[in-house]
């Protein structure tokens, strides 16, 4: 019914969206509860090779694998989650980590300075109040 081409390379096209070793997309695969069934072999269709990954290996959906990565390029992170897991754009990451961590070490070193600073205070006014106290007898 169908040329050979169109099997092997839709077979090729699934085992790229859905790479055989991967545990979270089989995880996905069965948690997903749509109204339409998803045929769970479609994880049996194999691994890629980083050479076979390439657009050049797809002739016929090609325009739609390139609008498929267009489209997962151009998505931008909507939540808290998402920012801390998306390493998409590795130095945007690692600007988000690094002012994480900048903050959490300016909140960690105000706080000491703020029990620091309380703690002298209490002892200038210890000190204080015996000077007083000893200069009024």
């Amino acid at each position: 019914m169908l040329p050979k081409k169109i099997i092997a390379e839709t077979l090729l096209t699934l085992g790229l969206l859905f790479p055989q070793n991967d545990t979270k997309t089989r995880s996905w695969l069965k948690s997903e509860k749509t109204g339409v069934s998803i045929d769970q072999a479609v994880c049996q269709c194999g691994s890629l090779s980083a050479r076979e990954r390439g657009f050049a290996s797809f002739v016929i959906w090609h325009n739609r694998l390139v609008l498929l990565k267009q489209a997962f390029d151009d998505a931008q992170p909507r939540t808290l989650a998402q920012w801390l897991w998306d390493r998409r754009d590795g130095v945007q990451w690692y600007t988000f980590w690094v002012a994480i961590l900048v903050v959490l070490l300016t909140l960690v070193f105000g706080m000491a300075q703020t029990i620091e600073g309380g703690i002298q205070t209490y002892y200038i006014l210890l000190d204080h109040s015996k000077g007083v106290a000893s200069s009024n007898k």
